[in-house]
C-alpha cells in the first residue's frame, strides 16, 4: 500500500513538472525602449516552478550579460537590468535549460528636425531651405557623420547641403548634438566639424506645384528614397512666379462662290396658208439664270483655357437643271419638212384645178 502511495506522489510530482514546463515560455521588458539611466524591468513566464533561469543580454557593441534569476511556484521571475544604456538594440535571452524566450529592446536617441523656411504658401523660384536639427539622449556616431538631405519634391534632390554641427561637451543621455542647416552658405561657423560653404542649392522649379520639400537628418549614411532617415521635416509651397504656356490654335475657312447658269432656248414657229406663198417665222428666245452662293469665312480660335467648339452645316449644292438642247426642235422640224415634202404636189394640184375654175368662171 504505501509504494503504491509512493509511486502515485512521484507521478503527481513529475507531470506537475511537465505541465508547468509545457506552457509557452516568453520574456518581455516594461517599455521597449529606454533613455541610458533607465532600469530595465525583464519578466519570464511558463518556465519551470522553482528552478533557476539564466539571462543572456547582448549590448549593442557586442558586450555580453549573464545573470541569473529564479522561477516561482508558477514559473515566473522577474529581473531587473541595471547596467548603464547606450544607443541601440538589446537582445535578451533567458532559459531554464528545458524551455527558452528572447525579445528585444532599445535605447534610442532622440533625433529632431524643422525647416524655419520656407514656410507652407507660395513662394517665388527659385527657393531656398534653411532649418535646425538636434539629436540628444546619447547621439549615436560622431558629431562629423550628421548631414541634411533635401528632396525637392519634384524629383530632385541634394545628398548633402551646408551645415553647422555642435557638441556641447557632456557624455550619455546629456549629451547633445546640434546645429543648423541651409542651401546657401552659413556665416559664422567654421572648424573641422561643420560643413558651412559647400556650395550653394537654392532650387529652381519647373512648373506652379504644389511641391513638398522633405529635409532628413541622417548620420553614417545617405537615406534612399524608401527611408525617412534618422528624423524628417515637410513643407509643402506652390511657386508664385511660375511660367504658364497658352496654345491657340486657328482655323480658316475660306469662301466658296458657286456659280449656276441655265440657259434656255424656245423656239417658235408659225405657218400661214394664203393664196400667197408660205410664210414661216421662228423665233428663238434665250434665256441665263446666274445663281451665286457665297460663303463667308469662317475663324475658329481655341485656346487652352476656354475650350471653343463650333459646328458647320454644309447645305448640299443647288443641282443646276437640265437643258434641254436643240434636239427636240430639229426633230419636230424634220417631220414638218417631210410632210411638205409629201403633200405638196396634192395641194399644187388642188391649187391649179381652183384656179382654172376661176378662170372659166370669168
Amino acid at each position: 500500500m504505501k509504494n503504491k502511495l509512493l509511486s502515485g506522489l512521484v507521478v503527481i510530482f513529475f507531470l506537475s513538472i511537465f505541465t508547468t514546463s509545457a506552457l509557452a515560455a516568453s520574456v518581455y521588458t516594461d517599455k521597449t525602449d529606454y533613455s541610458p539611466n533607465e532600469i530595465v524591468i525583464i519578466t519570464g513566464e511558463g518556465f519551470i516552478a522553482n528552478h533557476f533561469v539564466w539571462l543572456t543580454i547582448v549590448t549593442p557593441s557586442g558586450y555580453t550579460y549573464h545573470p541569473t534569476s529564479h522561477t516561482n511556484s508558477s514559473g515566473i521571475f522577474v529581473y531587473s537590468f541595471t547596467a548603464g544604456l547606450v544607443y541601440g538594440t538589446y537582445n535578451i535571452t533567458a532559459t531554464d535549460g528545458t524551455s527558452s524566450a528572447s525579445t528585444t529592446f532599445t535605447d534610442a536617441a532622440v533625433f529632431s528636425i524643422t525647416i524655419t523656411s520656407p514656410v507652407a504658401g507660395s513662394v517665388s523660384s527659385p527657393v531656398r531651405v534653411y532649418g535646425t536639427w538636434s539629436v540628444s539622449n546619447n547621439p549615436p556616431g560622431l558629431l562629423i557623420q550628421y548631414n541634411v538631405q533635401i528632396v525637392w519634391g519634384d524629383g530632385n534632390k541634394n545628398d548633402v547641403v551646408n551645415i553647422d554641427r555642435n557638441d556641447n561637451g557632456q557624455s550619455g543621455s546629456n549629451q547633445v548634438f546640434s546645429g543648423t542647416f541651409d542651401t546657401q552658405p552659413i556665416s559664422g561657423c567654421s572648424g573641422g566639424d561643420d560643413n558651412c560653404n559647400a556650395g550653394t542649392f537654392d532650387h529652381t522649379y519647373s512648373g506652379c506645384g504644389p511641391f513638398t520639400i522633405t529635409a532628413k537628418l541622417y548620420h553614417a549614411s545617405v537615406p534612399g528614397n524608401e527611408q525617412t532617415g534618422d528624423s524628417s521635416a515637410t513643407v509643402t509651397i506652390t511657386i508664385s512666379n511660375c511660367q504658364t504656356t497658352t496654345t491657340t490654335t486657328t482655323t480658316t475657312i475660306p469662301t466658296t462662290t458657286t456659280t449656276l447658269t441655265t440657259t434656255t432656248t424656245t423656239e417658235t414657229t408659225s405657218t400661214t396658208t394664203q393664196t400667197t406663198p408660205t410664210t414661216t417665222t421662228t423665233t428663238e428666245t434665250t434665256s441665263t439664270t446666274t445663281l451665286t452662293t457665297t460663303t463667308t469665312p469662317t475663324t475658329t480660335t481655341t485656346t487652352q483655357t476656354t475650350p471653343t467648339t463650333t459646328t458647320t452645316t454644309t447645305q448640299p449644292p443647288v443641282k443646276a437643271p437640265t437643258a434641254i438642247g436643240p434636239w427636240p426642235y430639229f426633230v419636230i422640224l424634220s417631220i414638218i419638212a417631210v410632210a411638205a415634202w409629201r403633200l405638196g404636189p396634192m395641194f399644187a394640184k388642188n391649187l391649179s384645178v381652183k384656179l382654172k375654175q376661176i378662170s372659166m368662171l370669168h
